[in-house]
């Protein structure tokens, strides 16, 4: 999901979704709400990824002690 968002907010022209239909539209000037909304979800999901990898971490510490 990281590459996707990553890959669709990129301003390099020469990312693999270029062929996006829609690219164009997303990445245009009177998109920049959209595209923030969409900076902010990207960034939710490492907040997310980080805290189910403290999770593991907390399960294997737990898991070791029986």
């Amino acid at each position: 999901m990281q590459l996707i968002f990553t890959g669709i907010l990129s301003t390099e022209k020469n990312s693999r979704y270029d062929t996006l239909v829609n690219i164009a539209t997303i990445q245009g000037k009177t998109n920049i709400l959209f595209r923030q909304k969409m900076k902010e979800t990207l960034a939710s999901f490492g907040d997310a990824l980080d805290l189910i990898k403290e999770l593991e971490t907390i399960d294997l510490s737990y898991g070791n002690r029986t």
